[in-house]
């Protein structure tokens, strides 16, 4: 059996910043301006939603860019798997519980 968890808030696995050290990048590489990235909260959103509003907050003119909000997204994804191939940790509360789940059994409050 395989399992394939999605983590988008940090509550599985912390990855100490990865995502947003291969998005400052990404910004940077494709449009020159991360804007105002180290204060801004990517919990609960999209890539290209963090990526358009951080070119919004920057005041860049490409902000409307589909086009533009895309390259910085696949950019993103070349970086972020860069990043991820540094280790990672599960939490020790879920890992525990995981090894104790059914397959059938397994919901995202059980962490």
């Amino acid at each position: 059996m395989r399992l394939i968890l999605f983590d988008i808030d940090g509550t599985l696995l912390w990855t100490a910043g990865a995502g947003r050290r291969a998005i400052h990048r990404a910004m940077l590489d494709e449009v020159g301006t991360a804007g105002p990235i180290d204060g801004y909260r990517f919990d609960g959103k999209t890539d290209p939603q963090i990526v358009r509003e951080l070119l919004e907050l920057a005041g860049h003119p490409d902000a409307g860019s589909n086009d533009r909000v895309t390259a910085v997204c696949r950019r993103y994804v070349e970086l972020l798997t860069a990043e991820l191939e540094k280790p990672t940790q599960a939490f020790r509360s879920c890992s525990a519980r995981w090894s104790r789940m059914r397959p059938t059994a397994a919901r995202s409050s059980d962490c």
